[in-house]
């Protein structure tokens, strides 16, 4: 017999919030970073321009500095205007994170059903939380602060503010240890094959979720659910409490 369900937690990307369109997402990001640099001196080849930022994003980690306050975001934008040539310094670099990331999450928003779906959660008796894997916390912590989240989450955990990043269930176990649940009475619902694995590891229950309706993303990752709603999560936990009461 299961275990009884005491908390739910949530991946954001693809999960809480839904992408849109992420083609234009991605070309005005871009694009805001070339016109900085430029503006700081750099020289930006637009030929190995989209190269360049992908070898940056997603390469390893720039090493902090000491007393280094930035993140890790801040830190890859310190290294692309090396890349090419810019003068900037840590300030600079706040406001090229701060600026781009705003302009990028313009084309993603609220999933449906994200505040009925925490509320009812929550009238479960169920606590509930977000670990996400994401370089710059400030954003993070700026959209749950617009969108009136904060009060509906017990617990958040961003990977570029503790080191630790999914698929490692270290994050997933970090998150738990606050609201005193074993990782058996918890499930974690995400969007991507590294969300299922993490979860799985930790020993929780995984539900796979997309908004688009196309599973295959999660093709051959072993879950307790497959979902296309938020709202479906809630009739999950609904039969898992009766089966487990």
């Amino acid at each position: 017999m299961n275990r009884p369900l005491r908390a739910v937690l949530f991946d954001l990307y693809g999960t809480l919030l839904a992408y849109g369109d992420m083609r234009s997402a991605w070309h005005a990001w871009g694009g805001l970073l070339a016109q900085r640099l430029t503006q700081h001196g750099g020289h930006i080849d637009p030929d190995a321009w989209p190269r360049l930022l992908l070898d940056v994003f997603e390469g390893s980690e720039p090493e902090p500095a000491a007393q280094d306050d930035l993140t890790v975001h801040e830190r890859r934008l310190l290294a692309l205007a090396d890349q090419v040539g810019a003068h900037m310094g840590p300030k600079d670099a706040r406001a090229m994170a701060d600026d781009g990331l705003d302009l990028w999450q313009r084309n993603i928003d609220l999933a449906p059903d994200v505040y009925a779906t925490l509320g009812a959660l929550r009238e479960h008796g169920l606590a509930t939380g977000l670990v996400t894997n994401f370089d710059h916390p400030p954003h993070v912590h700026n959209l749950l602060r617009q969108h009136k989240l904060e009060p509906l989450l017990d617990v958040v955990v961003v990977s570029g503010a503790v080191g630790l990043k999914k698929p490692d269930p270290a994050i997933m176990h970090l998150a738990l240890e606050p609201l005193g649940v074993a990782p058996a009475e918890a499930a974690f619902v995400g969007d991507s094959p590294e969300d299922m694995q993490a979860a799985r590891a930790a020993g929780m229950a995984c539900i796979g979720i997309t908004h688009e309706g196309d599973l295959s993303r999660l093709e051959g990752e072993p879950v307790h659910a497959l979902v296309t709603t938020l709202g479906q999560v809630v009739d999950w936990v609904a039969a898992r409490k009766r089966s487990s009461g």
